[in-house]
């Protein structure tokens, strides 16, 4: 592609350049404002007095104008808090049950490898199960068809955006169904993925990797 004549002389024009100044002042700067789902800071002094604070959009909320990383430099206690209405679903369940039945089910007592449950999971994908309601985790978990929690946890760990780079949801059904069989790239990858047939599915497999292949040694914490 030949470049326009006219080109060197637009951007030498005075809007070209004030354009790339601002927008090298404006690098950086965040382009919008979000809400932690789970975010708390902890302070000895009102949050008031030292940064700036804002209603939030739920009555008696207050947001933090500080980003995380702001927080953190400030030396700020911040905890994540994940809240997820599945857990508030489990707890009504379980009081509606004592309150028909007279019994309290003990959710620490359940069998995680009920065949039968985790068939009605792959058997019935298209109903909303909590953690694979939705349509790329129905879809894998039907032709997954997990035996056991491992299986689950494979299956919920497998739809993921890193996972999905190279094909690696495909290539992990077609090895766990023995269409592929299980290969490495370096037999050093081994220990980290034997697990899980050769692909990576989990974050610690990540660095394992790195230490087993690359050599790198962990971090100590400083402190």
């Amino acid at each position: 592609m030949q470049k326009s004549p006219h080109f060197k002389e637009k951007i030498d024009t005075p809007v070209w350049r004030d354009l790339i100044r601002l927008a090298a002042e404006l690098d950086g700067f965040p382009k919008y404002m979000g809400q932690h789902p789970g975010g708390m800071i902890i302070s000895s002094t009102p949050l008031v007095d030292i940064v700036p604070v804002q209603r939030g959009a739920i009555a008696g909320r207050y947001v933090c104008q500080w980003d995380k990383d702001s927080i953190d430099d400030a030396g700020f206690v911040k905890i994540d808090f994940l809240a997820l209405g599945a857990l508030s679903q489990l707890q009504e369940a379980v009081e509606l049950i004592r309150q028909r039945t007279g019994k309290r089910v003990d959710l620490s007592r359940i069998d995680f490898e009920d065949k039968k449950c985790l068939r009605y999971a792959w058997q019935r994908g298209h109903h909303r199960i909590f953690q694979v309601e939705s349509a790329a985790q129905m879809q894998t978990i039907i032709r997954l068809r997990p035996r056991n929690l491992l299986d689950m946890a494979h299956e919920v760990g497998a739809v993921r955006p890193g996972v999905g780079v190279n094909h690696g949801v495909q290539e992990y059904l077609a090895r766990r169904s023995k269409k592929k069989t299980v290969t490495y790239d370096h037999p050093l990858e081994k220990r980290a993925l034997e697990r899980t047939l050769g692909i990576v599915l989990f974050q610690d497999q990540v660095n394992q990797l790195a230490i087993d292949v690359a050599g790198l040694i962990p971090a100590k914490p400083t402190r």
